[in-house]
């Protein structure tokens, strides 16, 4: 090897002529935080996912791109704040709304520089005709358009329904099951893909796989834990197997915090404050793990990112560019992970629904109610148990001038 490929190696860049790496996402349902080992459970065996972690980047302040499913996926996939066009809550059946023509997908980027784009798992963009995910780039899809709490449950094959009500208990099966199948035939086909994973998995209703079930010392949510943990083993087999491990990126997260409940359907959010549907940290931070062994050094890393992060690291990966014609909100990950260079300084927003409820700028965070204001160190005090906002009156008014101006750059609608 000459030197200069040692160089780009060493640093985490790619060798000139070197093939573009695939690209994965698993995404899970309403995990929490809390629920893996490699972020402090202890009743909960998540061995694959401790290895990624082991073995790549996790980070300790990462955040979903919003506190309920469909926002967060909008912003993971367009790299834009969902406000931005309209998406801030999660559609229902039949909401006769979806992410618009408008926005420019990852998987759309990614396919015109010849990836194969493959979406398995839950979609929750819209289950109309025009919003179907191969309307979006997405060259193959099998799954649920929608969550499986909502009837009917119908199960797709690209854009034919194979099964009018799926079975709960086999829809990690199914999904997994096809997303290895997708690698192994991109690998024969020497392709890079692109791919999806989006359980829908441990939202309620708990249902493991029979081979899961009563497995867990965390209850059946332990279950089906555990069962995404089987998951993510079975990925990095067959990416073993296909001799495409080296060149594949995997990137593990939540959509968002997890249900908080006393009957044990409920996920941990750890240290963390509130869970699903709140802006407090335990609704919005999220357990997420990068994996590229030869190009990312493992470690913990503690810079605050977000999910629409995604979307500029991922098209930078691919030598691909972001559309010029709009604002990108999330930020180029690669410097980071490669590099350990800052990801910047910039402020981190988060709504629920249509109000735009907090900021995270440094260890700052100010939170905003109808009759609050809320000013928390997160480097100190993750659990927001201590409000800071009386004696760190210089902050609040920097913070909340950083939402005002950020809250005008939003279309009206």
């Amino acid at each position: 090897m000459g030197l200069m490929a040692v160089l780009l190696l060493v640093v985490g860049l790619p060798a000139r002529g070197a093939a573009p790496p695939n690209l994965i996402v698993i995404l899970c349902d309403d995990l929490g935080y809390g629920d893996l080992g490699c972020y402090g459970n202890s009743k909960i065996n998540t061995p694959n996912l401790d290895r990624l972690a082991r073995e790549g980047v996790r980070f300790t302040d990462f955040y979903a791109g919003g506190a309920q499913c469909t926002p967060s996926r909008a912003g993971m996939l367009t790299g834009r704040y969902p406000a931005r066009f309209g998406l801030t809550f999660s559609l229902m059946t039949n909401a006769g709304a979806g992410i618009p023509r408008s926005e420019m997908l990852l998987p759309e980027l990614l396919r015109r520089s010849g990836y194969a784009t493959f979406l398995a798992g839950k979609w929750h963009l819209g289950d109309q005709p025009q919003f179907h995910p191969m309307r979006h780039g997405f060259e193959h899809f099998e799954g649920l358009l929608r969550g499986h709490d909502t009837e009917p449950r119908e199960y797709w094959r690209d854009q034919q329904i194979v099964d009018k009500e799926a079975e709960l208990t086999t829809l990690t099966q199914r999904y997994v099951d096809a997303a290895t199948r997708f690698i192994s035939e991109q690998a024969k086909q020497k392709r890079p893909f692109f791919l999806m994973l989006a359980h829908t998995s441990p939202h309620t209703p708990l249902a493991p796989g029979a081979a899961f079930k009563g497995r867990s010392a965390g209850g059946a949510y332990g279950d089906c834990v555990e069962e995404i943990d089987d998951s993510v083993g079975r990925i990095l087999e067959t990416l073993k197997s296909s001799g495409v491990a080296d060149n594949t990126l995997i990137f593990f997260a939540s959509d968002n915090g997890p249900f908080v409940r006393d009957d044990g359907q409920g996920g941990s959010t750890g240290p963390l404050r509130a869970g699903k549907f709140s802006t407090y940290e335990g609704g919005i931070r999220v357990p997420a793990i990068f994996w590229f062994p030869l190009r990312a050094k493992p470690r913990v890393e503690h810079q605050p990112a977000i999910l629409l992060d995604i979307f500029p690291t991922f098209l930078s990966l691919a030598g691909a560019k972001p559309p010029g014609d709009r604002v990108i909100d999330g930020k180029d990950l690669s410097p980071l992970l490669f590099e350990q260079k800052p990801r910047g300084g910039d402020t981190l927003f988060f709504y629920f629904q249509d109000e735009l409820q907090a900021c995270r700028s440094g260890d700052w965070k100010l939170k905003l109610g109808k009759e609050t204001t809320e000013l928390f160190d997160l480097s100190k005090d993750p659990s927001e148990a201590h409000d800071l906002s009386a004696t760190h009156e210089d902050v609040v008014r920097r913070l909340r001038g950083e939402m005002e101006a950020f809250a005008k750059s939003i279309p009206r609608r």
